[in-house]
């Protein structure tokens, strides 16, 4: 660089005298830009193993130019080439949230009322499914229990009538009234002792191993539907506990998938086993590895996306959660891209652009600016899917110097 500018300053002898001080002020504006933009093009470069993705617009061109003479191009040593047909690998990117099944989620609630007796785990606390989680007060069990007992032994004194009842009738001395009156009442205790016996059955109660004397349990201890972690206790040590009342929430979040949108137009490009690449905002998370379980059917009618569903393993030693932001990047075969040296390439404070002329030869080279919304990168270049019109050429060596004289024909506009 140093050698571009001091070759520029000696062709000032070539210069006309009147022109001398319009030369060396344009001398430093160059310099000035021109470490301005090598400071900005070094910050913000891409890294090969992280190409950029293309997005949903099309590359245009734009209306601002300015020109360059032939003189000050070949002194700076600024090169202009046609861009070069090459296959590149096609990429785009989804972007989506980490979510869990519904099978792999539960509500814990109680089917009764009562109050919090004990906690048997903390939060944050893995369970496996069956681990007890707490334990209530609830005083209506007695009732079902004495119920079940009282029924039971009415149940034993019907079945005895209504062998009476028969045998009165099989001689024809009782009345069948009565007979019919004994098993309307067999019926109806059953029907009591079969909802007494579901109800303690819910408790964990076995029935049968009830019977008169025996002291009658009080309290209900409730587990874990699932495997998972305890996310926390919505009651405290003493606390009522309506029924149906959700006390605790567990997530088994060993079995995550990832949630992505695509566009419409990359619908025909995915397939379900297809693999993708998963990324996520916290660097210490590796990039992991899943497969497109299923293609959403459903059509968002106002961003125009379909919904991937992508199943992923988590490694031992990471934590990723439900609702973690994560990109997925797709490969779905290569493409025919016009590529163009990275050295090309600008990154600019509202995006990425390149220039590029019609007859880089001329006198007074009039140059224009291409904003590049959507670009593939890698290997040291650039893939642009799109150009204005064929035979342009591309500011491929020095383009910083380019940008800062850009930026200088800018702040003269203003």
């Amino acid at each position: 660089m140093y050698f571009q500018y001091k070759s520029l300053i000696k062709s000032a002898v070539n210069i006309t005298k009147p022109e001398l001080s319009v030369f060396f002020t344009r001398i430093i504006l160059l310099i000035l830009s021109g470490l301005m933009t090598s400071s900005l093009q070094s910050c913000g470069k891409k890294a090969e193993e992280s190409p950029a993705i293309p997005q949903i617009s099309d590359t245009t061109a734009t209306n601002k130019g300015f020109t360059l003479n032939q003189n000050v191009l070949l002194t700076a040593g600024i090169e202009f080439e046609p861009a070069v047909k090459a296959m590149f690998p096609y990429r785009f990117k989804a972007n989506g949230k980490v979510s869990i099944l519904a099978i792999a989620q539960a509500d814990v609630a109680s089917p009764f009322k009562g109050t919090v007796k004990n906690f048997f785990n903390k939060e944050g606390q893995y369970l496996s499914k069956g681990q007890a989680i707490l334990e209530l007060n609830v005083p209506e069990l007695v009732h079902y229990q004495e119920q079940y007992l009282q029924t039971k032994g009415e149940l034993s004194f019907l079945s005895q009538e209504v062998a009476r009842q028969e045998a009165l009738q099989s001689e024809n001395v009782g009345a069948l009234k009565n007979l019919q009156e004994v098993r309307s009442k067999i019926l109806a205790a059953e029907a009591r002792l079969q909802a007494a016996a579901a109800i303690l059955n819910i408790a964990d109660i076995q029935p049968e191993s009830l019977s008169n004397g025996t002291n009658f349990i009080s309290t209900y201890t409730l587990k874990a539907p699932i495997s998972g972690y305890i996310s926390h206790f919505s009651v405290t040590l003493g606390a009522p506990a309506s029924e149906g009342t959700i006390l605790t929430h567990i997530n088994n979040i060993e079995d995550l998938y990832a949630d992505v949108f695509i566009y419409e137009k990359d619908i025909q490009k995915v397939k379900a086993g297809q693999v993708v690449s998963l990324t996520f905002a916290d660097p210490k998370i590796p990039v992991l590895s899943g497969k497109i379980e299923y293609i959403g059917k459903e059509l968002d009618p106002k961003n125009k996306t379909v919904m991937l569903h992508i199943p992923f393993a988590v490694p031992k030693g990471i934590m990723i959660l439900p609702e973690m932001q994560v990109t997925a990047k797709i490969e779905t075969g290569v493409e025919s891209l016009h590529t163009l040296p990275e050295q090309a390439l600008i990154h600019g404070e509202d995006g990425d652009y390149i220039f590029y002329t019609e007859n880089p030869k001329s006198e007074k080279v009039e140059i224009r600016v291409l904003p590049l919304p959507v670009y593939t990168q890698q290997h040291g270049k650039i893939g642009i899917s799109n150009l204005p019109s064929e035979g342009l050429y591309f500011a491929v060596k020095n383009a910083n110097i380019v940008n800062g004289e850009y930026k200088r024909s800018e702040m003269e506009e203003e």
